[in-house]
């Protein structure tokens, strides 16, 4: 059961399952989770976002940021993963009272700090993901957890993004989502930037075109932030990523510059369409 329909794009979640989005720093994967769950508060009802770093505050302010309204807001429900916060047991009791349809776990190393001395002890990541599964499942709510990798963690492999990190943390997913920002993209307060979001793990055949997205930022002049999710045709592979890298340099170099996308594509006849127009978009977006 997909548990968000209200006719914004979002990373798909569905009810009984756990899902996470995993990457580098600054690469957009906070804010895509947070426009997710502004999505089914929308569509199905509140949403609890479990985290060890950001405030409550903060959290207001990002969801504020989104266009939520106050009533949206007070649907978006926070809780600190510190002492016995942290405990699943106690996310579950939250679960049952507020009658949350996801929840969004910010931060696994805050998740497993309570049991285990490093996020790649697989017995003990097990041990807790075991429980975040049992809450969801029993639930039958949806889980979304934020996965923050280091630099050097992500694997760019045919189709697919993946994260080198503790196989028990890959294996107890039905989703995986892996965010990495578009090439020549830098993230900015004040202008557009881009993020390629791949399918990485789909346990249940669930997208079964597994296309990815692109997700563009772009800041408003009122201070809030607009998210556009578009699919991409096909999963995201590390040569859809080098072949849009190479499109940009093509596109920049047109001489005079291409007025719309359509003239990029008849002035740049050996792409495919789709390429053209992703890559003119990034350049549009400042990317």
């Amino acid at each position: 059961e997909v548990i968000q329909l209200s006719g914004q794009r979002a990373l798909p979640v569905y009810g009984g399952m756990l899902a996470s989005i995993f990457g580098k720093g600054e690469s957009g994967k906070t804010w895509a989770a947070i426009h997710t769950g502004l999505d089914v508060v929308r569509a199905s009802g509140p949403v609890l976002y479990c985290d060890g770093q950001m405030s409550a505050g903060v959290l207001r302010r990002r969801v504020q940021a989104l266009g939520a309204t106050p009533a949206e807001l007070a649907h978006f429900h926070y809780c600190e993963l510190t002492g016995t916060a942290s405990d699943p047991e106690a996310v579950d009791e939250r679960v049952t009272e507020l009658g949350v349809r996801l929840i969004v776990w910010d931060s696994a190393l805050s998740l497993i700090s309570q049991t285990a001395h490093s996020e790649n002890d697989n017995a003990a990541v097990t041990v807790v993901y075991d429980k975040l599964r049992s809450i969801v499942g029993c639930r039958n709510v949806g889980g979304l957890i934020i996965d923050h990798i280091a630099n050097g963690s992500i694997a760019r492999l045919p189709g697919e993004l993946t994260a080198r990190a503790a196989s028990a943390k890959f294996n107890s997913m039905d989703l995986a989502y892996g965010a990495q920002l578009a090439p020549g993209s830098t993230p900015s307060p004040t202008g557009k930037w881009s993020t390629h979001i791949g399918v990485s793990k789909d346990r249940h055949g669930l997208l079964p075109s597994r296309h990815g997205y692109l997700a563009t930022y772009l800041p408003m002049p009122n201070g809030n932030l607009q998210i556009d999710m578009d699919r991409i045709t096909g999963p995201v592979a590390a040569s859809d990523l080098d072949r849009t890298d190479e499109l940009l340099g093509q596109i920049r170099a047109l001489d005079p510059a291409a007025r719309s996308a359509n003239e990029a594509v008849r002035r740049l006849p050996g792409y495919r369409r789709a390429d053209v127009l992703a890559a003119y978009k990034l350049c549009r977006g400042g990317g």
